[in-house]
């Protein structure tokens, strides 16, 4: 009787922490979906970029829809498209605090901002070929954000950030087949789908990197147990590194470095091939930052490496910050030291992305292929 109610007590109180891990992000679940999440998942879905602006039957964006810029007039050419993920979109920030909209101002002509909140790397190629009929700005720059890396190998987004009311949400993804690019489409598509989702996500996640990673599950004292051991969030915080910091070893198991330097050369050849200067921005995260100044390394340092060894043009947004920043806090640029820059942060990035684009402005044409 004794030992039943200690276990009793132990599964409860499991169930309990499980639950609170989850809700805070670093424990990966998937739940039951309830007839409403299903309906809107499926009305507002995008079938080839996962979300975003609304696609034709062919996959072509219909409408060009970058954020509002208060200081251009929205029919003003655009000399520069901007894309990437909510770094890029300027979260957090009013429309006149944006990296593109401060990047815009030092040029003296509007900069398109086609950022996407929770957009990979993946993600933000895709629409970048899905609107290229109507986007002809001279100038492409692909924000990468360091915590890319992870997004590139994931295909549902509560394995990777669990707890943040995004229940449902599929992405495509990129694999690599004989040195190319092929896509694969987004996993979840109809009700019968979701229903079949729920019962074996293994069949429609055969790729997603996260799929391991240890569950929120009955027995919830077992489910604690694998996750304190085998989960990578638990053990890069105990490392004390940035949780995507081995993500970009060449021999990782996810191939994650690999695909991501493909992506980014990919984007870059294609933009050349239409006449366009691409520019590749690796963005750091506030952990980044606190990770450089214990070690001097900037874990996404290989990317940078590779690209320029293909000849690209690569911002390392990191080191030039930190320059400019000399002995300042990093975190002072950082609307909590964990989260998106605030309107100090973005205008640093604007101004070391600006620096780089002086050096050939206005931008030299670029024979098409």
């Amino acid at each position: 009787m004794a030992v039943a109610l200690v276990l009793g007590v132990l599964e409860a109180s499991s169930a309990l922490t499980t639950g609170l891990l989850v809700r805070r992000g670093w424990m990966a679940s998937i739940p039951t979906f309830s007839h409403s999440q299903v309906a809107y998942y499926l009305a507002n879905r995008n079938p080839s970029l996962g979300w975003g602006p609304a696609v034709d039957a062919d996959g072509r964006v219909t409408r060009l829809s970058p954020r509002e810029d208060p200081g251009f007039a929205a029919t003003a050419p655009a000399c520069v498209s901007a894309y990437g993920d909510s770094f890029t979109a300027g979260s957090e920030v009013e429309n006149d605090r944006t990296y593109p909209h401060d990047l815009g101002i030092g040029l003296g002509c509007r900069v398109a901002n086609y950022g996407v909140h929770g957009y990979g790397s993946d993600q933000s190629v895709m629409l970048f070929r899905a609107q290229r009929h109507l986007d002809t700005a001279p100038v492409v720059v692909l924000g990468h954000v360091s915590e890319n890396v992870l997004r590139n190998v994931n295909q549902y987004r509560q394995l990777l950030y669990p707890g943040q009311g995004e229940e449902l949400a599929f992405k495509p993804s990129f694999t690599v087949q004989d040195g190319e690019l092929r896509q694969r489409p987004v996993p979840v598509n109809s009700e019968a789908d979701v229903e079949a989702f729920e019962r074996d996500p293994d069949v429609f996640l055969p790729f997603d990197a996260f799929r391991s990673r240890p569950l929120r599950s009955f027995p919830y004292s077992f489910a604690l147990a694998r996750w304190l051991l085998a989960d990578f969030h638990v053990r890069a915080r105990l490392l004390d590194v940035p949780r995507h910091a081995t993500f970009y070893s060449p021999d990782h198991p996810s191939h994650a470095f690999a695909l991501t330097v493909t992506i980014l050369r990919a984007f870059a050849s294609e933009a050349s091939g239409e006449g366009r200067r691409p520019i590749v921005l690796l963005i750091p995260v506030a952990h980044d930052f606190l990770y450089f100044r214990k070690t001097g390394i900037w874990v996404d340092q290989p990317v940078a490496d590779a690209l320029r060894r293909s000849g690209l043009t690569v911002v390392h947004a990191g080191p030039l910050m930190v320059n400019r920043l000399r002995s300042s806090d990093p975190c002072g640029v950082f609307g909590n030291c964990s989260a998106h820059f605030n309107a100090r942060g973005y205008q640093l990035l604007a101004d070391v992305v600006n620096e780089a684009l002086q050096q050939d402005w206005p931008p030299t044409p670029v024979k098409a292929n």
